[in-house]
């Protein structure tokens, strides 16, 4: 039998119990004296010391605890297997560009693109609705001003309207683009940790 905890509370913020490469868990054997930590590396593995590797990328904490449970078996009787995240940041999104407060949002669970612009304190009046562009996973597309489902690590970004194409108006849109990947990357980045 396995045990994980606390989770319905995370997942009620918006954290998510699949595991993924980068994350760091600790690893429990209720009532016995096992304890391990360990890191779901590039290739979605975790290595530990019982049992060599173990596939965890894509399972939930839940289904990563029932195959240890059975992979230890043979050195505790009835496993009760505790998996516990130990790098968990809260889930955000960033809305940058012509709004009233561009920077990064608390990601709340269901949150749709209007929910991060009223929190971004909404468009300023130059900007371009029907030109705003979702970043995710490093690849943008425009979604206009539409209520659109959000995902942590999102990037909104919200352009300037203009009548004319102009040298300035480019390289604004060239810098937006810019820090809207710059922003993606260190995300991906930090969330391979």
């Amino acid at each position: 039998m396995a045990y994980h905890l606390g989770m319905s509370v995370l997942l009620a913020l918006g954290f998510s119990d699949t595991l993924k490469p980068g994350d760091l868990l600790e690893i429990s054997v209720l009532g016995q004296d096992y304890s391990e930590r360990a890191v779901v590396d590039r290739g979605g593995t975790v290595y530990l010391s019982l049992v060599g590797p173990v596939k965890a990328a894509g399972l939930t904490l839940a289904e990563f605890s029932d195959t240890l449970s059975k992979r230890l078996e043979p050195f505790y009787k009835d496993a009760k297997v505790i998996v516990k995240f130990l790098n968990l940041k809260e889930p955000s999104v960033t809305v940058t560009g012509w709004v009233s407060s561009p920077g990064v949002i608390p990601y709340k669970r269901g949150m749709g693109l209007l929910d991060a612009l009223q929190e971004a304190g909404w468009l300023l009046p130059d900007a371009d609705p029907g030109g705003i562009r979702l970043v995710r996973e490093g690849k943008a597309r425009k979604l206009g001003l539409k209520d659109e489902p959000l995902a942590p690590g999102d990037v909104v970004v919200v352009p300037k309207r203009s009548a004319c194409l102009t040298w300035e108006n480019v390289m604004r849109a060239v810098s937006i683009v810019n820090l809207a990947v710059g922003v993606a990357s260190l995300y991906l980045l930090l969330s391979e940790r």
